[in-house]
């Protein structure tokens, strides 16, 4: 196998280990000390793999859910969890993302895409998306695969390895 064959195999792996590590979190997470809880993820190589070539038990994920995702945003789902996406996503990819989502058996309680003429900064708009739903919500955790994903409001924040890319 070449090497970026092996670099994405790794990646795999790595990914679906974390995932389990979040998962026996979320089950030993004492749900009844926050009001409103609510978890945030980002999507693309967090929940919706889009890397060509990454393979799990032989089959193409690309534009697949990531094995572990759907499992613990089911886990989250059934404990009342409110499951929130922000994506840099642009606004015009809206419906698509939410079919892709819903297609991959995602529930969740809102979408945020970014608008990339008022908000061109990537960190910023994840950080004022994350302050809008703790208005409402206690954010439990956020998962995501960059720094700006995670970095705030949220109690446990969960760095997913990405070795493809960086924003």
């Amino acid at each position: 196998m070449d090497s970026s064959g092996e670099v994405k195999k790794k990646y795999m792996k790595q990914v679906h280990a974390q995932y389990f590590d979040i998962l026996k979190f979320f089950m030993l997470y004492d749900w009844k000390r926050v009001p409103n809880p609510a978890v945030v993820l980002d999507i693309d190589e967090t929940t919706i793999c889009n890397i060509p070539g990454v393979r799990y038990k032989g089959q193409s994920l690309q534009g697949r859910a990531i094995p572990g995702a759907l499992a613990v945003v089911d886990y989250l789902n059934k404990r009342g969890v409110a499951v929130f996406f922000i994506t840099a996503r642009p606004r015009e990819s809206k419906e698509h993302t939410t079919r892709q989502l819903f297609a991959e058996g995602f529930r969740f309680k809102g979408v945020f895409h970014q608008n990339r003429q008022k908000q061109p900064d990537y960190a910023t708009y994840k950080r004022q998306a994350r302050e809008l739903i703790a208005t409402h919500h206690t954010i439990v955790a956020c998962i995501g695969d960059q720094v700006a994903d995670v970095n705030s409001h949220c109690e446990a924040a969960f760095l997913i390895v990405n070795p493809f890319y960086r924003v």
